[in-house]
């Protein structure tokens, strides 16, 4: 059993505002769609701000812009200061999102070629 990843909170301290970073399989499957590789970021380090910014699409897409989730992410110090730990941790939740499943949606299916 794959142990679970909780979503990293976000808090703007400016706005108090709550942001919840995670990811969905139809998150990754649209990014992935349009040409986002996660593979790709340890060769062009600056797609990890992509990665920031499509952490917010699950809960919070409406409402939040690629502009402002760069000033976010430049407010925690840009990539290279960015706390420790957080984009290991996005990276965890991306790939989570294909190792385990939602046990309210498991459903068994039986396949007999």
């Amino acid at each position: 059993m794959i142990e679970k990843v909780n979503p990293i909170i976000l808090t703007d301290e400016e706005t108090g505002k709550k942001y919840t970073l995670d990811f969905d399989r139809a998150t990754v499957k649209r990014i992935e769609r349009n040409g986002f590789a996660l593979a790709d970021c340890e060769r062009f380090p600056s797609l990890y701000e992509d990665l920031f910014y499509f952490s917010f699409l699950k809960n919070h897409e409406r409402e939040v812009t690629r502009k402002k989730t760069d000033a976010l992410l430049e407010s925690l110090g840009g990539i290279a200061d960015a706390p420790e730990g957080l984009f290991p941790r996005l990276v965890d939740l991306y790939v989570q999102t294909f190792k385990t499943l939602d046990d309210e949606k498991n459903v068994r299916v039986t396949v007999e070629l």
